[in-house]
Parts: C-alpha cells; sequence; structure tokens
C-alpha cells in the first residue's frame, strides 16, 4: 500500500512534467490578445496550412499559449476558456500535416498541457473533467497514436506520448483509458516507443529519445493503474 502511493505520488508530479523548459516573455497584456487571435483562428471555416504566412503566425502563437499554460494559475480555469473556445480541433487538425513537424511539435505540446489540467468544480458539486471535455467531439486519440507512429519530430512524438499519458491519468477517466485501449496500434506502438524500437529503423532505437521512452511509460502506467478505478458492474 506504502509503495502504491509513492508510485502515485510520482505519477501526479510527471503529469505536469514539461518537456521543454522556456523561459517567459510574455507580460500579463499580451496573453489575452494571444488567446483572442487563437479563438478567431478557431472558429475560421478552414485553416489553410499551405499559406506560409499565416502558418508562421499559427507556430508563434502555439509557442506563446505553451508559455502561457507552463505559467498560468489556476491552470485549469485558463484551459477551460480555452477549450470553449473550441482550440481543440484546430490543434488537432495541424497535428495531422505530417509535412509540417514544427506546427505538429507545438499542436502537441499545447495538447499535452491541457490534458494536464484538474477538474473544475462546480456550483453543482460535480467535477468537469477538462480533459474528457478536449477529446470530446474529436480525433484527437487516434490522431496521437498516428503522430507516435509516423511523425519525423521526436518532439512531437514525445508530446504525444505526454498528451496520452495525461488523458489516461484522468480521475473521471475511465472512458478515456478505455478508448486509448481500443484505438487500433495503441498498445503496441506505446510499448515499442518504451523499449526504444521502431519497426521502420529495422528495430533499432535510433529515432527514440530518452524522454520519448519515459513518456512512453508514463503512459502505460497511467493506463493500468488501480483495481480502485475499475466499475462493479
Amino acid at each position: 500500500e506504502i509503495r502504491k502511493k509513492k508510485r502515485s505520488g510520482i505519477l501526479s508530479k510527471r503529469r505536469y512534467e514539461s518537456i521543454r523548459t522556456r523561459s517567459s516573455t510574455l507580460s500579463s497584456n499580451e496573453a489575452p490578445k494571444i488567446v483572442s487571435e487563437l479563438g478567431e483562428l478557431c472558429n475560421a471555416s478552414q485553416i489553410q496550412f499551405s499559406d506560409l504566412a499565416r502558418t508562421a503566425r499559427l507556430l508563434e502563437l502555439f509557442k506563446s499559449l505553451g508559455l502561457i499554460l507552463q505559467h498560468a494559475e489556476p491552470l485549469s480555469v485558463v484551459v477551460h476558456e480555452l477549450l470553449n473556445s473550441g482550440i481543440q480541433s484546430l490543434l488537432v487538425a495541424a497535428l495531422s500535416h505530417f509535412e509540417l513537424p514544427l506546427i505538429q511539435a507545438e499542436a502537441a505540446s499545447v495538447l499535452a498541457s491541457l490534458a494536464a489540467a484538474e477538474p473544475i468544480s462546480q456550483a453543482n458539486g460535480e467535477n468537469l473533467s477538462l480533459a474528457v471535455m478536449l477529446s470530446a467531439g474529436t480525433d484527437l486519440i487516434p490522431t496521437l497514436i498516428t503522430v507516435l507512429q509516423r511523425s519525423q519530430s521526436i518532439r512531437a512524438r514525445e508530446c504525444a506520448a505526454w498528451c496520452l499519458g495525461n488523458l489516461a491519468a484522468d480521475s473521471d477517466g475511465s472512458n478515456l483509458r478505455a478508448s486509448i485501449f481500443l484505438c487500433k496500434g495503441a498498445l503496441p506502438t506505446l510499448i515499442e516507443c518504451a523499449h526504444g524500437r521502431d519497426k521502420s529503423s529495422g528495430g533499432s532505437n535510433s529515432c527514440h529519445s530518452l524522454k520519448l521512452k519515459r513518456q512512453a511509460t508514463f503512459a502505460l502506467a497511467n493506463l493500468c493503474r488501480g483495481a480502485d478505478l475499475r466499475s462493479t458492474t
């Protein structure tokens, strides 16, 4: 029991691990402007990723949003506002553009940070699970698995595994864990990443980083945890 509690504490701390530490140069006055512009992009009928100028701006905004999420207090409130703007659809769409690895990596990083937020207590006493809200109405989980399998960006793969781990860690997310388990190729891909093996490289670990191995292990640990989370029906 003591070992179980110690392990839970370690996983809880890792839930908020940042894959890359950046120094913040954003002032509190700039943050709302960034969120507003991202909201406008989210509401656009179609994002043209082939537009180089717009793509460059989107990359800047993703990086800035990552900084906001790193320093936001409390994180859950900021995340709730962002998810209400519909930003998750834009982020998932960005993950699908394998020809733009920088965009893909920043989008995956933002998604991982969004998935790290704790539930918000509602006036009626219920908890609003932000991880569930993040994945609702999107192809987030299968898209994250595809990024793990195909992305040429190591950082995008690290963040995809990190995001899956945070989704699986959600205290109200038994359905999320089931969705990851049932997603085609999810478990074999995470296991390969955790072991540092890759079919495309003939079984070598040349395309894997230590962080990717750790994040994949983190995701697998959260997927497999806890009889206390099993349904009795």
